[in-house]
């Protein structure tokens, strides 16, 4: 097996423990976001009748409580995410230059600087609405908050039990949980992929990467950007060969989980692919 082999069997079973990493991460998102969802409980709680349901008259101070909830949320997703990107982006370091091992020198990369390079862009990264993550963010919570006071609202208004009324907020959270799972999962593989590329750019011996799309896992995958950019050859380079530094290949679509392969400098000719 030829050395560029070895190290791309590493970043093959690197991308086989991240998607189990990813997953988990998603779960502990989901955990401690329902954290506010417990919070606007104990609100409700707190303001209950003898007979089980809420004064009508204190919907106001109630949605004025929950107001105070909403910071809580976006900080909690923020931080979801802060630490999905933190992660990964430390995962697949590791990953890329435990697999490239002796061809790179001690001390090519600069882990820290690296690091914010991935946050930074993953945040502040506008998509075709024009919003970066964080406004993205901003404008989940803001929607999730929005629909649990409809449900307080018109819970107490009927004048249902709080039971009731927890039962809808409930629905309203499993509702929208995709959402959660859908941007650790997007945002994740696009640091992982993000930090593979940088990591090819400052090693000094990457020449290329190639996506690898990952075919099979879903049923309209011809439609999806990741399947076009592995049967596009670009360069001449042969399908789905890329310049690491064109960052369009980094973030193909919502959910995507290609990766990425080395294809490394000819250390006799140094020339091109």
């Amino acid at each position: 097996m030829s050395a560029e082999s070895d190290i791309n069997k590493g970043l093959d079973e690197g991308i086989d423990k991240y998607f189990r990493e990813n997953r988990r991460m998603q779960q502990g998102a989901v955990s401690e976001i329902d954290e506010v969802r417990k919070q606007i409980i104990d609100i409700l709680v707190k303001h209950v009748n003898e007979d089980g349901t809420i004064d009508k008259r204190k919907v106001k101070r109630i949605l004025d409580e929950i107001e105070v909830v909403e910071s809580e949320f976006e900080k909690k997703l923020e931080d979801a995410i802060d630490d999905t990107i933190d992660k990964t982006s430390t995962r697949a370091m590791e990953v890329a230059v435990g697999s490239l091992g002796a061809l790179i020198a001690a001390g090519v990369i600069t882990r820290r600087s690296l690091k914010k390079r991935i946050k930074d862009a993953v945040m502040n990264r506008k998509v075709s609405d024009g919003m970066t993550l964080r406004e993205r963010l901003w404008r989940m919570s803001g929607g999730l908050l929005d629909e649990l006071r409809t449900d307080i609202r018109s819970g107490i208004l009927q004048g249902l039990s709080v039971t009731m009324i927890v039962r809808s907020i409930g629905k309203t959270f499993q509702s929208r949980e995709w959402l959660i799972r859908r941007v650790i999962m997007t945002e994740g593989f696009n640091a992982y992929r993000k930090t593979i590329g940088e990591v090819a750019i400052e090693s000094g011996v990457v020449k290329a990467v190639r996506i690898i799309d990952l075919r099979g896992r879903h049923p309209y995958h011809e439609h999806h950007e990741c399947y076009r950019l592995a049967e596009q050859d670009m360069y001449g380079w042969g399908k789905g060969v890329y310049r690491p530094q064109d960052t369009f290949i980094y973030y193909p679509h919502p959910n995507c989980t290609a990766y990425f392969r080395f294809i490394l400098v000819d250390t006799e000719t140094g020339g091109s692919v």
